[in-house]
This record gives C-alpha cells, structure tokens and sequence, in this order.
C-alpha cells in the first residue's frame, strides 16, 4: 500500500491532482485510461476503468469526421519479412 500527500492544484476554473509515473504503474493505469471517482462520507475513490471497446461502433463513439471512401484507402506493398506467417 503506498501512501503519500498530494496537493490539489487550480487549473483553469476546476482543480487537479497530479499523478507520477510511479503512482499510474501501480494503479495498472497510464494517462489513457478514465478513472471512476466516488466521493463519500468526505473520501475520494479513483478506480481505473480498464475497458477496452468491444465493437468498432464503440471505438467511434463521439467522432464526428467524416468516414473515409475509396480513395482514403492505403495499399501496402507486399509481404517482404518477418510478417508473412
């Protein structure tokens, strides 16, 4: 169990906590990831959420581009090393 005093810090018109390296390896989180925050009885919870998107609707969610057509497409070129099973 680690335990250490961080400081809460003004940013914008909200506050922040930073987190170091150290603190994200042990939580199994890195600054990708969103955190569950529950707040009770005067304490704070941050849990990771680890999920990955199950379908590449939810991959999406939120993109508001336009999709890409035919002539967006990249051919690669052919199998040369190592990638060819």
């Amino acid at each position: 169990m680690k335990v250490a005093i961080k400081e809460i810090k003004k940013w914008g018109n909200s506050a922040g906590i930073r987190l170091s390296k150290s603190d994200l390896e042990q939580l199994g989180a890195d600054t990708t990831n969103r955190l569950q925050m529950t707040i009770s009885k005067g304490k704070m919870t941050l849990v990771p959420i680890n999920e990955k998107p199950k379908t590449l609707d939810d991959l999406f969610i939120g993109y508001d581009g336009e999709p890409l057509g035919e002539s967006d497409r990249y051919e690669w070129s052919e199998n040369v090393g190592r990638e060819i099973i």
